[in-house]
C-alpha cells in the first residue's frame, strides 16, 4: 500500500495529474479489512478462509501495483512522443 501510494504522489507531480483509483485496489483493500477482523476475531472454523483471504489481499495488492505502474510508464511513453 506504500509502493503504490508513493506511487500516486510520484504520478501527481510529475505529470501533474491526479491517478484514478483502480478496481484490483478497492478490492484489495476490502479484502485487507477483512483479513485484519477475521485476524482479530480468531474464530478457529475460518482459519482457512482468513488464509484465503490473506493471499487474496497479496494478489489484488500486487494486481493494483502493476497497474499503476502501467499507467506510470505508459503516460511517460505519451509524453516522448510528443
Amino acid at each position: 500500500d506504500i509502493l503504490i501510494f508513493s506511487g500516486g504522489v510520484y504520478i501527481q507531480h510529475a505529470k501533474k495529474i491526479v491517478p484514478q483509483s483502480n478496481w484490483p485496489g478497492k478490492i484489495a483493500v476490502t479484502l485487507v479489512a477483512l483479513v485484519l477482523f477475521l485476524g482479530t476475531i480468531q474464530i478457529t472454523v475460518l482459519r482457512s478462509f482468513f488464509r484465503y483471504a490473506m493471499w487474496a489481499s497479496v494478489v489484488m495488492m500486487v494486481w493494483s501495483v502493476v497497474t499503476y505502474a502501467q499507467r506510470l510508464f505508459i503516460g511517460r511513453h505519451i509524453e516522448t512522443v510528443k
